[in-house]
């Protein structure tokens, strides 16, 4: 191990204080980096007071152990096995989900809903073990096709949409993509973790959390009030708390507009011509 990954592994260590020792080593990154810790500070803010979770698609176990630390009875659906989360029960929720109806408080999908083809049937699934005053929690980026695994480009009235055609309303909404872009700067890293070397050295701790709260903080205020430039950053999306709605009928809707909108060319032409006729 190199002089700068045990640095890090100090770091890690120092700026845990008495987090409980189940707490794996390869998810402990997760609570000194700002990307991270904000992603999983979002979802427990969403979750609010509901008890138990279903988590869709938990890549690392960044989600389930924020959530487990915040006191949470916590469920794991996905369909790939990760080492780091027990008892994780593999499901694919476009198929389907092995669960009674209404046996959940709220059901997460973090960075997930993008990664469905088929998003209508996946959304009527959580809907079904979704208790009738629980909440959906999403977390979707917008405009983002970089990844070959995202197979739908969401925006925010697209999303608004998708979710009240599947049953849902938007209760709470917040957008991100802020002061988390800092990590995409090269001396971020160096700066961000030499300072709370430089605190570790000089009093014996590190200042991660506090800090970090802050900066997630000021991030949660701008996304609340949808800060413009947060449309133009890499990490553009919307975090959502939803609950249970009688769905729209976009097939009705549709059918209203287009039947209007021939009315309106049909009448349209009608006028024109009987102005030329009567030139």
């Amino acid at each position: 191990m190199s002089r700068i990954s045990r640095l890090y592994e100090s770091l890690i260590t120092a700026s845990l204080n008495g987090a409980p020792p189940w707490l794996p080593p390869a998810v402990q990154r997760f609570y000194i980096n700002l990307n991270g810790y904000e992603r999983a500070e979002a979802v427990r803010r969403l979750v609010g007071d509901k008890h138990r979770v279903l988590l869709i698609g938990d890549a690392g176990g960044r989600d389930y152990y924020f959530l487990r630390l915040a006191g949470k009875s916590v469920v794991v659906a996905d369909i790939a096995v990760q080492s780091t989360l027990p008892d994780l029960i593999l499901a694919d929720v476009v198929r389907g989900l092995p669960f009674p109806p209404a046996s959940f408080d709220a059901v997460v999908l973090a960075d997930v809903l993008e990664h469905f083809l088929h998003d209508v049937e996946a959304l009527a699934h959580v809907r079904a073990v979704l208790r009738d005053d629980g909440y959906l929690v999403l977390a979707v980026p917008y405009y983002h096709d970089a990844s070959r695994t995202h197979v739908r480009l969401h925006s925010p009235a697209t999303l608004e949409r998708l979710l009240a055609a599947t049953g849902f309303r938007i209760v709470e909404y917040v957008e991100r993509g802020g002061l988390m872009n800092l990590e995409r700067l090269r001396f971020w890293p160096w700066l961000w973790h030499g300072l709370h070397f430089l605190l570790w050295k000089l009093t014996g701790r590190t200042r991660y959390r506090s800090l970090l709260r802050i900066l997630v903080g000021v991030d949660w205020w701008l996304g609340q009030r949808r800060f413009r430039p947060l449309g133009w950053t890499a990490y553009y999306g919307g975090q959502l708390r939803c609950q249970k709605a009688p769905p729209v009928d976009f097939l009705r809707r549709n059918v209203e507009d287009f039947t209007d909108t021939i009315q309106r060319v049909t009448h349209g032409r009608e006028r024109r011509s009987q102005r030329g006729g009567n030139c």
